[in-house]
């Protein structure tokens, strides 16, 4: 078989040591939570800047709106008073004076406060127009900065990323090879290599294994001392057990 077609060897998994054609997903999580970590390092500043600049630009424009509206309603309110005071009923302070005065004040305290729920209403609407206006562009897929980049640790030789993983005329490696292929690879592997998961596991049961074996040999030697304890029998010098309830010889006193 030629070089450039000899079908790719799926590796096992790298976390785990599932058999590639398993489609464990220990390294699609894993992945996602190296995505995730990058991205979290790489883009939160670059995110937290455009959103400062949304949101300053966003209020600015609220701020100018309802400035606008707020002059408009005291260009009104000032017309209105001049038309009251042209009257001569202002030279006397008539009680119809100061009515129609209280009505257009409060009319302008409303047009106010209607003015500014406008303006805050229009909050999403602006934000999401200057989120449009930021630019976030991307190199293309034939960039060399993209085929080529400069993160190998041999410079010498810098493969090509492939856009695959398919075989080099195209076929799918799992279309390559029948179920007994797969089984077969499958013991071989098991029987070359475990997994460092079960390996950690299978030495923590031994350790496990090895203190339970010593706390029953400690409590046998302690329950056959107290025992011997108990019944006045220990061991000598060379292991032969002796009575030490009858050392007094006031014991035989009596004979």
């Amino acid at each position: 078989m030629e070089l450039e077609n000899r079908p790719l060897i799926d590796p096992d998994c790298s976390i785990c040591g599932a058999p590639g054609f398993n489609l464990c997903r220990c390294e699609g999580l894993e992945l996602e939570a190296a995505v995730n970590r990058a991205q979290e390092l790489m883009m939160a500043n670059c995110l937290e800047q455009i959103r400062e600049w949304v949101k300053f630009r966003a209020r600015n424009f609220i701020l100018d709106y309802f400035k606008r509206l707020s002059n408009q309603h005291e260009r009104e309110y000032n017309e209105h008073i001049l038309e009251i005071e042209s009257r001569s009923t202002h030279y006397y302070n008539s009680a119809q004076y100061l009515n129609e005065v209280d009505l257009e004040g409060a009319r302008l305290k409303h047009n106010i406060n209607e003015a500014w729920k406008a303006s805050i209403q229009r909050y999403p609407e602006v934000l999401q127009y200057f989120y449009t206006l930021v630019d976030i562009s991307r190199p293309d897929d034939s960039d060399a900065c993209v085929i080529n980049p400069p993160i190998y640790l041999n410079d010498e030789a810098r493969p090509r990323i492939p856009m695959n993983a398919r075989t080099r005329d195209g076929e799918n490696i799992s279309d390559l090879r029948g179920e007994n292929d797969r089984e077969y690879d499958h013991k071989l592997r098991r029987r070359r290599r475990r997994s460092e998961k079960h390996q950690i596991q299978e030495r923590e049961e031994n350790i496990l294994r090895s203190e339970r074996a010593r706390d029953t040999y400690d409590d046998y030697r302690q329950s056959n001392h107290s025992r011997s304890k108990k019944y006045g029998h220990d061991r000598g010098k060379h292991g032969r057990p002796h009575s030490d309830a009858y050392e007094d010889q006031s014991y035989y006193s009596g004979y």
